[in-house]
């Protein structure tokens, strides 16, 4: 299992810091982890903005730890099983282990051998490594070709086993994903082959096996299929290791590339070889934007401002995200908004009209409203028996679309329900009535219940209101939550200029703040080269400030020119007649990136339109 590469792995050292004694390590590395909040006992909650910073910091360190483990030497520990060859094993001198980076005279630990280890193999058995002729198994990794270079999933190699394998129950060659450590994902039934799918043996009886992304010619049975784009590694196996295989005189030859292909489909003749290069058909095989290209400033101007209006929404759900995440208990802003991070709140009555927290809410309805970061701990949400009353939870993803079917309108049965993310992999307790997941770790949480003016209605409605909630699925019982809304403690509002909604988006930071919205929000299917094209500028800028600077500045016009004139109805949604406008893919965007930005400015958190129809005019003024 390798470690996580986002913050979550912080999550996970909170975790076994609760629960593991003192000694799993010593006052100083506890020291440190205590400076970002991790103390046992204490909750480890840190904010949005915090959460970004720690997801760079277990990038940096996965991608560290996977460099340290493709090394063939690591500080002064050879892994290479054969002088002359690139084969490696973490205990290439055998049983007993040696297991000396442990502790290195003079008191100190080998972290980068450990890293290394731990990164690949995690654990090891004598049996791996065993010296009993038939017995156990040897190991044979192979992380580069001949000359030293990584595999790469657009080249072709060939493997030559020479005769008389030294194993006497089976040898298998698997491959595995260099990012992940996972099967290839190859599209072959199993990205291994060996003595059981009895490969065509050569006439001195030498066994050649084939990996590429090009199948040879009529070396179906000896040929592995690798992913243009996709780096990978090997693992040679061999079952009941023989005495030559101990003893080290049966040597596998190296990884070799072969130049041009192996006699593939798509290249056959020489001439085509000069003449044909191959059309992709996956998304891996497309090359992206070339790094370290010189950009003019247009060019820069250009993408920046269609990155501003593509990003402009997503930017503005993690900027309220970030706001929510400050909240330390549900309660209301200003004393008027409902907000929670992790939680719900609820107001107990419509929402005040003259608030600035959020455009164009509606005075028919009870609002609550909470941020979510469902990476950290799925939620549940309870939904009581609201009668003949209209009402639905509008569940938002990072990009403003819903992504759940819950209200009056789609039969929604009392009950619990279970709300996770993209990376969920448990059990649903039992007592869910069912699940909905969210395809970005953040999420927005608005119930809306229906309620007229009256003092009646206002006092009928509160038994249900209490019973609306959601929280960690930790504390699920199985019982219905109750919560007194009317005694929600109040936090100052949010800073904001003029008379208009808070400013979510500042056109001066967005370009700061994309790259890791963006890591928080992934690619819809068909968005991944939109994605790479902005990456490709947005490492530029981190690179060159005066591209940074000539986004900074598009961001301002974009903001000023493009932005702005969407909170003229006019420009949201389509023309219906007499000078109104109405939306007709409200919270399922998709890829209209238009319509998506024209109402995250004008009226953020659209219902789906089988949940609300919005219909908008504004005013004739004089003149105009």
């Amino acid at each position: 299992m390798l470690p996580r590469g986002d913050a979550i792995a912080f999550d996970q050292l909170k975790w076994l810091i609760d629960r593991e004694p003192d000694s799993v390590a010593d006052e100083g590395w506890l020291g440190m982890l205590a400076s970002i909040g991790i103390e046992r006992g204490k909750p480890f909650e840190p904010d949005a903005a915090a959460r970004r910073v720690l997801d760079r910091a277990a990038e940096a360190g996965y991608k560290m730890s996977r460099v340290l483990g493709f090394e063939s030497t690591v500080g002064d520990v050879d892994y290479r099983v054969y002088p002359d060859r690139q084969w490696l094993n973490p205990f290439a001198t055998g049983y007993p282990f040696n297991l000396a980076w442990t502790r290195i005279p003079g008191s100190y630990r080998a972290l980068d051998n450990r890293v290394s280890f731990f990164t690949n193999y995690y654990s090891i058995s004598p049996g791996m490594v065993s010296k009993t002729v038939g017995a156990g198994a040897n190991y044979l990794i192979g992380f580069s070709d001949n000359a030293g270079a990584p595999l790469q999933g657009d080249r072709s190699y060939s493997i030559n086993l020479p005769p008389k394998i030294p194993a006497a129950i089976f040898w298998s060659l698997t491959l595995y994903d260099a990012a992940n450590g996972s099967g290839l994902d190859n599209g072959q039934p199993f990205p291994s082959l060996g003595s059981r799918n009895k490969p065509e043996q050569e006439p001195d009886g030498s066994t050649v096996l084939y990996l590429g992304p090009t199948l040879p010619t009529g070396k179906t049975g000896n040929w592995l299929r690798t992913v243009p784009g996709k780096d990978y590694f090997v693992i040679l196996r061999l079952y009941g290791p023989l005495e030559a295989s101990i003893d080290r005189t049966w040597k596998p030859g190296d990884i070799v590339p072969v130049a041009g292909g192996v006699g593939g489909r798509a290249l056959q003749s020489a001439q085509q070889q000069q003449v044909q290069v191959p059309t992709p058909t996956t998304l891996a095989e497309v090359p992206g934007p070339a790094p370290g290209t010189k950009m003019t400033k247009q060019y820069v101007e250009t993408v920046g401002r269609m990155a501003y209006v593509w990003g402009w929404p997503l930017v503005d759900a993690a900027n309220r995200a970030a706001a929510f995440s400050k909240a330390p208990e549900p309660g209301l802003l200003g004393g008027v908004v409902p907000v929670a991070y992790n939680r719900l709140a609820m107001l107990t009555g419509c929402i005040a009209p003259n608030q600035h927290f959020i455009a164009c809410p509606n005075q028919d309805v009870a609002y609550g409203a909470g941020f979510f970061d469902l990476d950290k701990e799925p939620t549940v949400f309870q939904v009581p028996d609201f009668g003949d009353r209209f009402w639905v939870y509008a569940l938002y993803d990072g990009r403003t679309d819903e992504f759940a079917q819950v209200g009056k309108q789609y039969d929604t049965k009392p009950g619990f329900y279970l709300m996770v993310g993209p990376n969920w992999k448990g059990e649903t307790p039992a007592g869910i009535a069912a699940v909905v997941r969210s395809s970005t770790r953040f999420a927005f949480a608005v119930p809306r219940i229906f309620m007229d003016d009256t003092t009646e209605d206002h006092d009928a409605i509160q038994p249900v209101i209490r019973q609306i909630n959601f929280y960690p699925v930790s504390q699920f019982d199985g019982n219905m939550k109750t919560s007194d809304w009317s005694k929600l403690p109040h936090f100052p509002a949010v800073e904001s200029s003029g008379k208009g909604e808070t400013k979510w988006v500042n056109p001066e930071t967005y370009f700061d703040e994309l790259p890791a919205v963006m890591k928080q929000v992934p690619p819809l299917p068909g968005e991944e080269a939109l994605y790479a094209w902005i990456g490709g500028l947005l490492d530029a800028a981190a690179k060159d400030p005066e591209i940074m600077r000539t986004l900074k500045e598009t961001a301002v016009t974009a903001e000023r020119e493009m932005i702005t004139p969407f909170l003229q109805w006019r420009y949201n949604g389509r023309a219906a007649g007499n000078g109104w406008n109405s939306p007709v893919n409200n919270a399922e965007w998709g890829t209209d990136y238009l319509n998506r930005t024209g109402t995250a400015k004008s009226n953020m958190y659209d219902n789906r339109p089988a949940e609300t129809k919005y219909i908008y005019t504004e005013p004739v003024l004089a003149g105009h």
